[in-house]
């Protein structure tokens, strides 16, 4: 929060602030702070990747999709956007995508790859 007080028109301040309201669980304000980090860096794939992520946890699953689509767009190399991306395509019932990005992911990061994989397995 402090670094976003301190610059507000730092992208990675905002991504990371992102970052942290998700993982305590405030997803709607990782979606306001990583949209924030998008609007301010559109070609950094930072934002774009925690933007996914919170849409996802919020339900905007075809926001999600789109948002880690356009961080592969920038990033083709970023195991956190497979991975999200992955999870993203399994729930909207995506299949081969899904599965595609599990591939992906695998050359990348094999642990992350194997709990995208025990994901898949366990979610419905």
């Amino acid at each position: 929060q402090r670094a976003v007080t301190v610059d507000p028109s730092c992208a990675l301040a905002w991504a990371n602030l992102a970052d942290i309201r998700g993982k305590q669980g405030s997803w709607n304000e990782a979606v306001e702070c990583a949209a924030k980090a998008t609007d301010l860096a559109p070609a950094d794939a930072i934002g774009w990747t925690n933007l996914g992520e919170a849409l996802e946890h919020v339900g905007e699953l075809e926001q999600a999709a789109a948002a880690c689509g356009r961080a592969l767009e920038l990033e083709e190399a970023d195991p956190s956007a497979w991975l999200v991306a992955g999870r993203v395509f399994h729930a909207l019932g995506r299949g081969r995508d899904a599965k595609a990005a599990l591939r992906r992911l695998r050359a990348l990061d094999a642990g992350a790859a194997r709990g995208l994989q025990e994901f898949m397995e366990l979610a419905p």
